[in-house]
């Protein structure tokens, strides 16, 4: 392998969602709207999505920032990490669930893989959205190989249910997390989400796997590519 091309992101994400023919229609409805002096307040989400095929002219997004489900998180769900640390004030993955512990009472272990979502997963399954993204800040590995930068996520492999009891379609790979245990960290990240059949994009195997869209095709209603960039101000090494 010629080594493992990244494009990362720390604390402002660059990327593109290019809605296509999906835009454009909105546009010429506001446009068609306006010169028909009608109102011009668009849909309320509660009445787009898969369940709504009226709307063709419309897709739903879900757009998250940060998702973290390592350190207590992975420790609390069904096949937790081994809970060493590197970081300078704490060793052990388990000191955060205690900390959690002895502000909010027990933690009954393990949960379900659905338990990081909270109340959010029954948002999701009302909106159902036609296409859901998260910036993924975790390495999917079970790699030892850690990186001396002082702190390191990663979740247990077995743990990929989490992303899908919330039917995440694509994970945003350009930031400072994806390589915290190295270059085989990584590798595995990447085939873990492969095989739970979700799309991982900002990060890959060479260059070509690194710069390359996510594509998401709509029937009737166009596609949409995802795209993600790092900056090389961010921390994080471009190669």
């Amino acid at each position: 392998m010629q080594g493992i091309w990244r494009y990362a992101l720390a604390a402002i994400l660059l990327w593109a969602v290019i809605a296509g023919a999906c835009w454009k229609n909105i546009a010429a409805e506001i446009t068609v709207r306006q010169e028909k002096g009608k109102d011009l307040e668009m849909p309320r989400s509660d009445q787009m999505g898969h369940n709504h095929p009226a709307r063709h002219d419309m897709l739903t997004l879900f757009l998250s920032g940060d998702v973290m489900a390592g350190r207590g998180i992975d420790q609390v769900l069904p096949h937790p990490s081994d809970p060493v640390l590197y970081e300078t004030y704490v060793r052990d993955a388990r000191d955060y669930v205690r900390l959690a512990e002895a502000a909010n009472g027990p933690i009954p272990k393990p949960r379900d893989l659905a338990y990081i979502w909270g109340d959010a997963l029954a948002v999701l399954t009302t909106i159902n959205p036609d296409l859901r993204i998260i910036n993924l800040e975790t390495s999917v590995t079970v790699s030892n190989d850690w990186l001396a930068k002082g702190i390191n996520y990663r979740m247990h492999p077995d743990n990929i249910g989490c992303l899908t009891a919330a039917n995440i379609d694509c994970c945003i790979l350009a930031n400072n997390h994806v390589l915290d245990w190295g270059e085989a960290g990584l590798v595995e990240t990447l085939d873990v989400l492969t095989a739970a059949g979700i799309k991982g994009v900002g990060a890959g195997k060479n260059r070509q796997g690194a710069q390359a869209a996510a594509t998401f095709t709509f029937r009737d209603r166009g596609r949409i590519l995802v795209l993600a960039y790092g900056s090389g101000t961010s921390g994080i090494p471009v190669t």
